[in-house]
C-alpha cells in the first residue's frame, strides 16, 4: 500500500457508514483511461463506481497515481479533469473537477 492510501467513510460507533459523497454512486463496469504527465502517460483502467462528481477506478497493475490527472471515457468521447482522493494497491477514489457534460450525465444517472 502506498503512502497516500486512505480509508473512506469509516464506520461510526454504531457500525454504520456515514456517506460523505455529494451525489449518489452506482456500480458500473466501464473502460476508461488515466491521462497524465502532459498527456505523455496513458494507463487503461476500469471504472467500478460512478457518480456525477467522482468514481472508483480499478487499475490493472499497481501504480502510484499523480494527484491530478484526466479520466477519459473513450466510448463516451468524454474526458474529465480529476484529483486523487484515496488510493490503495489497485483501486483509487477520484473526484472530478468540472461540471459533468451531458453525455456523461446520462450514463452516470442511468439505473
Amino acid at each position: 500500500m502506498n503512502a497516500r492510501a486512505q480509508h473512506v467513510a469509516p464506520p461510526t460507533a454504531n457500525g454504520q457508514v456515514v456517506e460523505k459523497r455529494r451525489h449518489p454512486r452506482r456500480r458500473v463496469l466501464k473502460q476508461a483511461r488515466i491521462i497524465f504527465n502532459n498527456r505523455f502517460s496513458v494507463v487503461d483502467c476500469t471504472v467500478r463506481d460512478l457518480s456525477l462528481s467522482g468514481c472508483r477506478i480499478r487499475l490493472h497493475a499497481p501504480l502510484v497515481l499523480p494527484r491530478a490527472f484526466i479520466v477519459a471515457f473513450p466510448l463516451l468521447e468524454v474526458e474529465r479533469p480529476a484529483r486523487l482522493v484515496w488510493q490503495n494497491e489497485l483501486e483509487a477514489g477520484v473526484e472530478f473537477l468540472d461540471p459533468p457534460p451531458p453525455a456523461y450525465t446520462r450514463v452516470a444517472m442511468l439505473p
